[in-house]
């Protein structure tokens, strides 16, 4: 579940290791940088790892997946995880586990039974996210987390990787929910350690948290008209139903609440009323059953 991850080693916990001159020797293509505040530090990679090393310490920032995997096609399970770190720790000479998470990705490819893009239509609006929509993507976003859906074939043929070879001519739909700022205050923790990626309770709290975010979406429904021949009157109703799923229903009697003062008693309740009877007009649209399913399988089998 674990993709893109950023871990400090600060030069507190290390400073006996030798790591200044010991850990840029094991890099490959080096680079000297000196920042505006005068900090000097070199960076490089280490495999698919961009590794920076200064007098602060160690940045490493990269997809734990495709460390341990090559690849990101593939799911790392919580027991990788604690496999990739204790490789990362083995190859620095450090030990990477006290190291603090400072963001984090966490993902999941879902094989799906349609053109990945017919499953965006159906994603909604999100409260605290703008939502953005791109030809081939879906993203929601604030100053803390990035939501996004894409199709991760697609993605991968623009990259010009390898695909599974069971990935040719099917529909692989991406959901990763991406911690930009502030990770452990987001999770009421004063600080979170690369340990943490692996301890069980963790994990879990993790998963239930990106299945949590997706279901907070609201998801866009399709109109079910019983008539052969609407008038201009069930034509609007069903419009107006159509937006208030997508607005979502507690919204749009919040907005006739803040107008209550413009309206006659009768007439409040009559609006409210009418706001009522317009549930039942849409319906939830197979493609969007199929993903939650999928999302709440993940759920099912965290390990």
């Amino acid at each position: 579940m674990f993709d893109s991850t950023k871990i400090f080693l600060p030069k507190e916990d290390i400073r006996d290791s030798g790591y200044f001159d010991r850990v840029p020797i094991i890099l490959s293509n080096l680079s000297y940088t000196t920042k505006e505040n005068g900090m000097e530090y070199l960076s490089g990679t280490l495999e698919n790892l961009n590794i920076s090393v200064g007098k602060t310490g160690i940045s490493i920032n990269g997809s734990l997946n495709k460390y341990y995997h090559t690849d990101n096609f593939q799911k790392i399970n919580r027991q990788q995880v604690e496999l990739c770190i204790n490789k990362l720790s083995d190859v620095l000479g450090l030990y990477v586990d006290d190291g603090i998470v400072q963001r984090v990705d966490i993902s999941h490819n879902f094989l799906m039974n349609e053109p990945v893009e017919n499953y965006y239509n159906f994603l909604g609006s999100l409260s605290h996210y703008k939502k953005m929509i791109q030809p081939s993507s879906v993203y929601y976003q604030n100053k803390k987390k990035t939501l996004l859906f894409y199709d991760k074939v697609k993605e991968g043929q623009y990259r010009k990787q390898d695909l599974p070879i069971h990935w040719i001519g099917r529909y692989y739909l991406r959901y990763e929910m991406r911690y930009m700022t502030r990770f452990a205050s987001q999770l009421n923790k004063s600080i979170i350690f690369a340990k943490d990626l692996y301890n069980e309770d963790f994990y879990m709290t993790m998963i239930d948290n990106w299945a949590n975010e997706y279901f907070k979406i609201n998801k866009n429904k399709i109109f079910r008209p019983m008539e052969k021949q609407l008038t201009s009157k069930q034509g609007y109703d069903y419009l107006m139903s159509a937006l208030i799923e997508e607005l979502g229903a507690n919204k749009a009697y919040d907005i006739i609440d803040t107008m209550k003062h413009n309206f006659a008693p009768k007439e409040y309740t009559r609006i409210k009323q009418k706001l009522k009877s317009l549930n039942g007009l849409t319906e939830q649209s197979h493609l969007i059953e199929e993903l939650d399913q999928k999302i709440l399988r993940v759920k099912e089998f965290y390990r």
